[in-house]
């Protein structure tokens, strides 16, 4: 693996806000400091990273975003007749680390972004950081989103955290979601798959949406059957574990799958051939186009037609074209 450093000075900001005496926030205050941050450029085999080394932060418990607080006694001072409040308040309640991988994002609680953002840096994890605690926001916890974390990170301590961290020495890990990454995320746990469950993939799925607020498919039942007429099984993610969802589709060749973060499960895939996907025409993403290339599939798409805010329909005989009747 070929890595290498660069150290440079970057400005951060303490924020702090202005209180009267009775309490009422009349505006924030910002410290600046310099502060040191190392990025590590890492590349091996075409896996590509850029590790960010915060030191001396505090780490929003929401956003991940790192402060950096050079001298914490400048939290103290305010001008004559306020007080300062330090919004985190690090030097009264929040828990210190010395070292730690900081993955808090907003977007963790997502089937696609924990792929995108988290399980794409596991080779880097395993090789140079498996002994380092990871930082996790607290609302994933005890989700399928927990589990998928303890399955890949099995020798790093997990830590969810709902206030803010102070932590002496944050790694910020972003790899570059790409094939090589893929990879990684299938190797890491390919050997791990129930053999019980392998008989029961089968080479023609439907992934349904289900339990969705928007992007709804008004008739997607109507799909439903008539796909079943052309050999394909409803693969529904929502009523399966993490390890079932990756056992099931391991031998799909053709996937046929409403626009939803399930459809991220083709990276698992080891002959997909072809995804088709269905589309509300108002969400124009084309995040599972590029991963179906990434794993050799061809692609193609169909919108359908919106009927309000939240639904569109789709003329299921349109599909037939792609499926074979």
């Amino acid at each position: 693996m070929y890595i290498s450093y660069i150290n440079k000075l970057k400005r951060g900001v303490a924020r702090k806000f202005l209180l009267q005496s009775d309490k009422t926030i009349i505006g924030p205050s910002i410290q600046s400091y310099l502060y040191p941050e190392s990025i590590a450029i890492t590349k091996n085999h075409n896996l590509i990273s850029d590790i960010f080394i915060i030191n001396n932060c505090i780490i929003s418990p929401k956003t991940g975003i790192c402060y950096a607080i050079s001298d914490y006694s400048v939290l103290d001072k305010a001008p004559y007749s306020y007080h300062s409040f330090d919004i985190f308040k690090p030097y009264k309640f929040v828990k210190s680390i010395d070292s730690a991988i900081n993955l808090i994002s907003p977007f963790l609680n997502n089937y696609y972004h924990i792929h995108e953002s988290v399980l794409s840096n596991i080779e880097i994890i395993n090789l140079m950081y498996s002994d380092l605690p990871i930082l996790l926001p607290q609302n994933i916890k005890n989700t399928v989103y927990e589990e998928i974390l303890r399955y890949h990170f099995s020798t790093n301590e997990l830590i969810f955290v709902d206030k803010p961290v102070k932590v002496n020495r944050a790694f910020r890990i972003k790899t570059i979601f790409n094939q090589q990454s893929i990879k990684s995320i299938k190797f890491h746990e390919i050997n791990e798959r129930p053999s019980y469950l392998l008989n029961k993939s089968h080479k023609r799925i439907f992934i349904p949406r289900n339990g969705a607020n928007r992007r709804i498919l008004r008739n997607q039942e109507e799909l439903e059957k008539l796909l079943a007429e052309h050999d394909f099984v409803v693969y529904d993610p929502s009523r399966l574990s993490y390890i079932e969802q990756i056992t099931l589709i391991q031998n799909a060749e053709l996937i046929v799958a409403v626009h939803g973060a399930a459809v991220t499960n083709i990276i698992y895939t080891k002959n997909l051939v072809n995804l088709i996907e269905i589309k509300d025409p108002r969400d124009n993403t084309s995040i599972f186009e590029a991963i179906a290339h990434l794993v050799g599939a061809t692609y193609c798409s169909y919108d359908g037609v919106p009927i309000n805010n939240i639904q569109f329909e789709f003329d299921s005989n349109r599909i037939l074209e792609s499926i074979g009747k």
